[in-house]
């Protein structure tokens, strides 16, 4: 998470609760289907990520993903 500046917090992904339903299964992948948001601005802004991730319901933020989005708007429109 970035705080200001070149200063980021970097944060692990919580610990499933024990008595979490689901189907997950130890050592195993598991599959999420969702939105990803993507796009300079999300990157760049952590308050902006939030905000769009709710409003959109994404499941997830992928940094590396606008360079593929901007050469697919280009090349279609």
């Amino acid at each position: 998470m970035n705080i200001g500046g070149d200063d980021v917090i970097e944060m692990q992904h919580p610990a499933v609760p024990a008595d979490a339903p689901g189907h997950q299964r130890p050592g195993k992948p598991m599959l999420r289907l969702g939105a990803i948001a993507s796009g300079k601005p999300l990157v760049r802004e952590d308050q902006l990520r939030l905000e769009f991730a709710a409003r959109h319901q994404c499941i997830g933020t992928d940094t590396e993903f606008d360079q593929v989005t901007t050469t697919l708007y280009y090349y279609y429109y």
